[in-house]
């Protein structure tokens, strides 16, 4: 149950902590690839299938790292619609 609540916290904590730069299409990205796999995992995770508790901690660790980054890089309203629009198109593909 803890997994389930604590996967979409980290994911809405990369969300709204991030910014942007000459990099914003990439770090915007990372976070996608993130996102995806924490949706992929949460699906997982609701049939029942355990194998994917160490994964979601590796994840887990990997967005507060990327979390932290970004709070660092981006300032500005700008740099933010700018990555929010990069991170738009990229969650369109996650399957």
């Amino acid at each position: 149950m803890k997994r389930k609540i604590f996967l979409p916290a980290v994911i809405i904590t990369l969300l709204l902590s991030a910014g942007a730069c000459s990099s914003i299409d990439n770090d915007a990205k990372r976070v996608a690839e993130l996102t995806c796999e924490a949706q992929q995992l949460m699906k997982k995770a609701a049939s029942g299938d355990m194998s994917v508790l160490q994964r979601s901690q590796e994840l887990a660790l990997k967005a507060d790292k990327l979390r932290v980054e970004l709070e660092d890089k981006y300032k500005t309203a700008e740099e933010m619609e700018e990555f929010l629009r990069s991170l738009t198109r990229y969650l369109e593909n996650c399957n």
